[in-house]
C-alpha cells in the first residue's frame, strides 16, 4: 500500500504522524511511503532521516496524490479538503463531532475515515487517546508553571496543554501506539483489517458516503449507517 504522512498544517502543531523507524517498518513490510518535506522538523526528525528509512520525500501534493492511506496527527485543514477522494483512507484524529464541515467534506468524498480518538477495546479503553493523554497529564504542572512565570508569554501551547518542546516524545508514543493499526490496515487492506479487529472497527467515523460512528452521528443528528453493511472484504 501507498502511505502518505503529509507535514502539520495546524498552528502550534509540532508532531508528525509517525517517525523514521515506523517508515523502516511499514517499507520492510513492503509498502511504500511518501513523507512531505519538512514533516518531521518539528519533532526533530530530519528529511534524510525519513530517507534512510526507506520514504521517499516530496511535495505534499504529491504526498496526498499518490496515497492510498493518509497518515495524520491532526484533523485536515480546509486548505487540504481539494485531496479528499473515493479511493482514500484517512487516519488521524478527527473529532467529527466539532468539525461538521469536514465530516460534510469527508462524507460527499466517499472517502474511509478512521479517527484515533474513536479506537475502542472492548473494555473501552482507548489506546490511541491514552498516550497524549498520559504525555498532557506528566507535563500540565511543568507548563502552569511556565504560563504563570511568563516565560512562554502564553503562547506555543499544544496539545490540550503540552508544548511543543515534547512534540519528539509526543511523536514517539503515537507513532509505538498507532503502528500496529496502520501495519494491518496497510497489510490486509481495510475492509478485512476492520473484520479482523473489533478494536479499530469501532474507530471507522465515515465510509462511502455514510457515518458509522455512533457518537458523532448523535451529536450532529446525521443518520447512523451499519458499517458491517458497508464494508464488504
Amino acid at each position: 500500500m501507498n502511505i502518505g504522512i503529509p507535514r502539520e498544517r495546524k498552528q502550534n502543531e509540532n508532531r508528525v504522524a509517525i517517525t523514521p523507524a515506523g517508515v523502516q517498518m511499514l517499507t520492510a513490510a513492503g509498502h511504500v511511503v511518501y513523507v512531505e518535506a519538512g514533516a518531521g522538523f518539528g519533532a526533530g526528525f530530519s528529511d534524510e532521516s525519513y530517507r534512510q528509512a526507506g520514504a521517499a520525500i516530496t511535495s505534499g501534493d504529491e504526498v496526498w496524490s499518490m496515497a492510498q492511506m493518509v497518515m495524520k496527527v491532526k484533523e485536515p485543514l480546509s486548505e487540504e479538503y481539494r485531496y479528499f477522494r473515493e479511493d482514500l483512507i484517512l487516519f488521524t484524529y478527527l473529532h467529527l463531532a466539532a468539525e461538521p464541515l469536514l465530516l460534510d467534506r469527508l462524507i460527499h468524498s466517499g472517502m474511509v475515515s478512521v479517527g484515533y480518538e474513536t479506537v475502542q477495546t472492548l473494555s473501552g479503553a482507548l489506546p490511541l487517546l491514552m498516550p497524549m493523554s498520559e504525555i498532557a497529564g506528566r507535563m500540565a504542572p511543568q507548563i502552569a508553571a511556565q504560563i504563570l512565570e511568563n516565560h512562554y508569554g502564553g503562547a506555543g501551547i499544544l496539545m490540550g496543554g503540552v508544548p511543543g518542546a515534547v512534540s519528539r516524545t509526543a511523536t514517539l508514543a503515537l507513532t509505538n501506539a498507532t503502528l500496529p493499526y496502520a501495519l494491518q490496515i496497510a497489510n490486509l487492506g481495510i475492509e478485512a483489517a476492520l473484520a479482523e479487529n473489533p478494536t479499530l472497527a469501532r474507530g471507522l467515523n465515515t465510509a462511502y458516503g455514510k457515518v458509522t460512528c455512533p457518537g458523532v452521528a448523535e451529536s450532529l443528528g446525521i443518520e447512523l449507517a451499519d458499517a458491517s453493511e458497508l464494508l464488504v472484504s
